[in-house]
């Protein structure tokens, strides 16, 4: 796989043709590489697109509107709609796996985890 650094618009449809190699597109917030639809980058020969650093950016305006409430009304109760439940978390981080695994290996009931 090759990561080609930071290609612009007119350099785009010129890499594919010239590169035997499946192609990786970055496509970071704060990259030089345009912002362009998954659709347009298969188009243009790219097999894998990255989007290194989005979530971390959403995570940031989420958790200051979260601390942003609990400093304005003292409560985070009006979020609790807005966010994931714990067994969303849970779920989400293969919880139930965990469980089957500590079935199948004697894990003492007590000290199983819980959700």
């Amino acid at each position: 796989m090759i990561f080609v650094e930071a290609p612009n618009r007119e350099q785009l449809p010129k890499i594919a043709p010239r590169v035997k190699a499946p192609l990786l597109y970055n496509l970071a917030a704060s990259g030089k590489t345009p912002f362009l639809t998954k659709a347009e980058i298969e188009r243009l020969g790219f097999k894998l697109i990255i989007y290194p650093n989005w979530i971390v950016l959403a995570q940031i305006r989420a958790a200051s509107r979260v601390l942003q409430t609990l400093k304005e009304t003292g409560s985070i109760a009006g979020l609790a709609n807005e966010v994931a439940s714990f067994r969303e978390f849970f779920d989400l981080v293969g919880m139930q796996e965990v469980q089957a695994l500590e079935s199948r290996y004697g894990i003492a009931e007590e000290t199983r985890a819980r959700y």
